[in-house]
């Protein structure tokens, strides 16, 4: 790993432009650092870029988070040093959605634990008015990313801007459990 810091000192002492642009397995915007967070799993590498001028970019973070891999392996040390060094962990991408939305429907339960731990907003509201909760009834086929968002203050009746609640997007989307699940916590939130 060292290795690798060692060939971007001396591509900075020879002139290497840290924050240049390349085509780099499809992403057409690839920084250093982009790839870097991306595919390294190098920390230190990661820092010394941080530290010599390399731009953080919102692009980063989910690479970091591993949402690039198919939702492989994260690389949460690289993750804490992006948002320490001061990237947002609640931006809309350009999807439209925030990377709790993104990572609850994928159902990634430990990538949804350490971003509900390090402070995104389980009820921030994606381009199209859904939240975390709407995009785990969409897609899962277990409630457990359901019960992470609800235990932290997810809201199970906010609706979309479509007028839709997560239990509705259950139904629509032929998701038994979850719908058995959302319609359970429901009824006890009534009483």
């Amino acid at each position: 790993m060292a290795v690798q810091v060692q060939a971007a000192m001396i591509l900075a002492e020879h002139g290497g432009d840290l924050n240049a642009v390349a085509c780099y397995r499809g992403i057409v915007d690839a920084t250093p650092l982009f790839c870097a967070c991306w595919t390294s799993e190098n920390l230190a590498l990661v820092r010394w870029l941080l530290g010599h001028g390399a731009a953080a970019t919102n692009q980063c973070l989910p690479a970091a988070l591993g949402h690039l891999q198919r939702h492989r392996r994260a690389a949460y040390d690289i993750a804490e040093s992006l948002l320490a060094y001061g990237l947002a962990i609640d931006y809309i991408s350009g999807t439209g959605r925030t990377l709790l939305q993104a990572f609850a429907h994928q159902g990634v339960h430990r990538t949804v634990a350490w971003l509900i731990a390090h402070g995104a907003d389980v009820n921030a509201q994606s381009s199209s008015g859904r939240t975390a909760v709407h995009y785990a009834a969409e897609r899962n086929t277990g409630p457990k990313t359901l019960k992470l968002l609800v235990d932290a203050g997810a809201d199970l009746v906010a609706r979309d801007s479509a007028g839709r609640t997560p239990l509705e997007i259950a139904k629509l989307n032929e998701k038994p459990r979850l719908v058995e699940w959302i319609a359970s916590r429901v009824r006890v939130k009534r009483r």
